[in-house]
């Protein structure tokens, strides 16, 4: 069903702009399935202790094969140090939104552990996509497309 949103944003100044928005469901963000969220405490440890790792800029990426599962799950970790709530979840959303884009292109079930480091609030979302990307095709979790 469409309906308006009031959009608050930055200008190049520094001052505050809103504008109305009609959202469409063409326009709405997909949601990340709900069985794709890595939640059980047990499961992160265990990425945690026998995954394989790539540090970068903005992401750290932890990885182990999901035998339990027909598809690929994430969970997302940002600690305090990382910025405020809305620097945070701002990261969080972004990480979750690039894992459901190219969650089809993966070539098995795999358990992903995505600590978001500081760099990555100042990062574009085109940045992130890639640093992730780049990531994954050094775990050998997706096929390098180039």
């Amino acid at each position: 069903m469409p309906f308006w949103r009031v959009v608050v944003s930055t200008g190049a100044s520094g001052c505050c702009l809103k504008e109305l928005r009609f959202i469409t469901p063409a326009t709405q963000k997909l949601k990340l399935p709900r069985g794709a969220s890595l939640c059980e405490a047990a499961d992160i440890r265990h990425v945690r202790r026998h995954g394989r790792v790539v540090r970068g800029r903005c992401l750290r990426i932890q990885v182990v094969q999901d035998s339990k599962n027909a598809q690929s799950r994430l969970a997302v970790v940002t600690s305090r140090h990382v910025g405020l709530a809305v620097e945070r979840n701002l990261a969080r959303r972004q990480v979750r939104e690039i894992f459901r884009a190219v969650r089809g292109d993966f070539s098995e079930a795999w358990m992903f552990v995505v600590t978001v480091q500081t760099a990555a609030t100042r990062a574009s979302f085109a940045e992130l996509r890639e640093e992730f990307l780049e990531h994954c095709c050094t775990l050998r979790v997706i096929l390098d497309e180039s």
